[in-house]
C-alpha cells in the first residue's frame, strides 16, 4: 500500500503555514543593519564561506539537487543584482541563494525576524549576511540604505517575494509587487530561481537578467518586473512532477 502524504490546510494562499516559538520576536531598540566593527566583519569572514559551504552540501546531498542556468549570473558577478525565488525549503532556503551566486558573489538574503529567536543559528545570521526586516516605519531608512550599499558594492541581494514558507510545495503563489522597488529604485537587474521536484531528486532553475521597461512609471515597472518573474517561475514550476504534502484549502 502506498504512503498516504501528509495533509497541510490553508485559508488563503498567503497563510503564514509554517510558525515558530519566536513567531513573534522583536528586534532590539538599537539593532543596526549598517555594521563595519572588525569583530563582525572577521565573523562575516568566517560564518558567510562556512554556511554556503554547508548549504551547497545539503542541496547536492539531502535533496540530489540539479542546477539549471546557474551561469546566467557568473556575468553579473562584479555588480549588484537580486535574486528572487519560490520558498519551500525550511533550512536549506536560507543557504540556497549563496550556493547559486557561487565563490565569486557574496549575497545578502532578507529575512524574517523570527529568524533570530532560533537557538545558536539566530545569532548568527547577520555575520551569515542575513537582511533581517524592520519592525517599524523608522526602521526602514537604515534597511533601505543596507540594501543600497549591498548593490553599490557589487554585492547580491536574495528575496523570497512568496513571504511565508510553504514545505515542498510545487507551485508559485502570488506576491506582492513592492518587493520589485528595490531593483527599479537601484537600476540593478533581477534574476529568480524556482525549485521544483521530482521523485528522487530536485531541480533549481536560474533565469534572468529581466530589467524593468525604462518608459514606464516607476510603479508600473515594478508591476512589470513582477508578472514577468511570475510568469517565468510559473513556466518552471510545471516541471515538478512529484508532491511530498498534499495543500488542501480548507473550504473544500
Amino acid at each position: 500500500m502506498a504512503q498516504q502524504k501528509p495533509v497541510l490546510y490553508y485559508d488563503t494562499l498567503q497563510d503564514d503555514i509554517v510558525t515558530s516559538a519566536n513567531q513573534d520576536y522583536q528586534l532590539a531598540a538599537d539593532f543596526s543593519w549598517l555594521r563595519d566593527s572588525l569583530g563582525f566583519r572577521v565573523g562575516q569572514r568566517l560564518v558567510y564561506p562556512t554556511a554556503r559551504r554547508i548549504g551547497s552540501a545539503f542541496w547536492r546531498t539531502r535533496l540530489a539537487a540539479r542546477f539549471v542556468g546557474r551561469a546566467k549570473l557568473t556575468p553579473y558577478a562584479d555588480r549588484g543584482y537580486f535574486l528572487y525565488g519560490n520558498h519551500t525549503q525550511t533550512f536549506g532556503d536560507p543557504l540556497l541563494p549563496m550556493v547559486l551566486a557561487g565563490r565569486k558573489q557574496i549575497v545578502h538574503t532578507i529575512a524574517s525576524p523570527a529568524n533570530l529567536g532560533m537557538p545558536v543559528i539566530g545569532g548568527l545570521l547577520p555575520y551569515g549576511n542575513a537582511l533581517i526586516l524592520p519592525q517599524s516605519t523608522h526602521q526602514m531608512g537604515e534597511f533601505y540604505t543596507a540594501i543600497e550599499q549591498v548593490i553599490a558594492s557589487h554585492e547580491a541581494v536574495g528575496i523570497f517575494p512568496e513571504a511565508h514558507l510553504w514545505p515542498w510545495y510545487t507551485q508559485i503563489r502570488p506576491f506582492s509587487d513592492s518587493v520589485f522597488h528595490y531593483p527599479v529604485a537601484m537600476h540593478a537587474p533581477s534574476f529568480c530561481f524556482t525549485t521544483t521536484y521530482q521523485r528522487h531528486h530536485v531541480t533549481v532553475y536560474v533565469d534572468g537578467p529581466f530589467w524593468p521597461e525604462p518608459n514606464l512609471p516607476r510603479r508600473a515597472q515594478q508591476r512589470q518586473l513582477r508578472d514577468e518573474i511570475a510568469r517565468c517561475m510559473t513556466r518552471r514550476s510545471q516541471h515538478s512532477t512529484y508532491s511530498r504534502i498534499d495543500y488542501r484549502r480548507r473550504s473544500e
